[in-house]
């Protein structure tokens, strides 16, 4: 009887989990600054690391000095000290998530954030590129970024495995009790 329970115990918490997560907690990220083009590195990128729940800043981002903190579904950029814009084409960051198995679907500008031209934000499936050329930038003024990821509604593959296997050993104990009810 115990091996059953354990059995359904087994197939219950498998159906249950979602090994997969949303937005970018657990990540590696890393940042690089480019200027004065998109394609021209500037300074960077700085080490990788691992986005947690509470978040993770890199304080003074390249030679800009720029605050980012990254966290679940948010990107924050702020100053200490004023950020002046420039009449470069492009003089930003790169915010690049690492974990390359999940894609970014869609960057909007939070409704709390400072003034950033539609233009000065894009994003590819794994980059989020903020370009600061135009836009003074302060403590006052953060720039805050939304970051859509796809939800973690579909287990992946190791939860499937333990499903399949939970539901071959009921099989199995459930055949085996027929067989002992039936002699």
């Amino acid at each position: 009887m115990q091996i059953k329970a354990w059995l359904l115990g087994t197939c219950l918490s498998a159906g249950l989990s979602t090994a997969a997560h949303a937005g970018l907690v657990g990540d590696s990220v890393q940042i690089s600054e480019y200027y004065p083009t998109m394609t021209s590195l500037f300074s960077g990128p700085t080490p990788p690391q691992t986005v947690v729940s509470g978040g993770v800043t890199f304080f003074d981002v390249g030679k800009s000095l720029v605050d980012i903190t990254v966290d679940n579904s948010t990107i924050t950029l702020a100053a200490s000290v004023s950020y002046t814009p420039n009449a470069a084409a492009f003089n930003g960051f790169d915010i690049q998530d690492l974990n390359l198995g999940r894609t970014i679907t869609g960057v909007t500008l939070d409704a709390m954030s400072g003034p950033l031209p539609a233009g000065d934000l894009s994003f590819d499936a794994h980059d989020v590129w903020v370009n600061l050329a135009a836009v003074p930038l302060d403590s006052a003024n953060p720039i805050i970024i939304d970051v859509a990821t796809p939800s973690a509604g579909v287990p992946e593959p190791a939860t499937w495995a333990l499903m399949l296997l939970g539901f071959t050993g009921l099989g199995a104990a459930l055949r085996s009790r027929r067989k002992s009810l039936a002699a």
